[in-house]
């Protein structure tokens, strides 16, 4: 069973660490991003789940609060 978008963002309200690797859009992973750096937390986000522009956004975004899982697209 997979995670939707909502409780993503309820869990990064929470305060945990993420890591995406499937099953969310470009917008909800930005918005996690800002979350999860306002609150000095820690994400992942896997390139599968990214374009190259979307990429650059988020690391302006999340800075050293974010780290890109760079993986092919198999």
């Amino acid at each position: 069973m997979s995670l939707g978008s909502t409780t993503a963002k309820e869990l990064a309200k929470l305060g945990v660490n993420l890591e995406i690797r499937d099953g969310l859009g470009s917008t909800t992973i930005k918005e996690l991003v800002r979350i999860v750096k306002s609150q000095g937390r820690h994400i992942s986000v896997s390139s599968r789940c990214i374009g190259s522009t979307t990429a650059k956004e988020i690391a302006k975004i999340g800075g050293e609060n974010l780290t890109i899982i760079i993986e092919n697209k198999d």
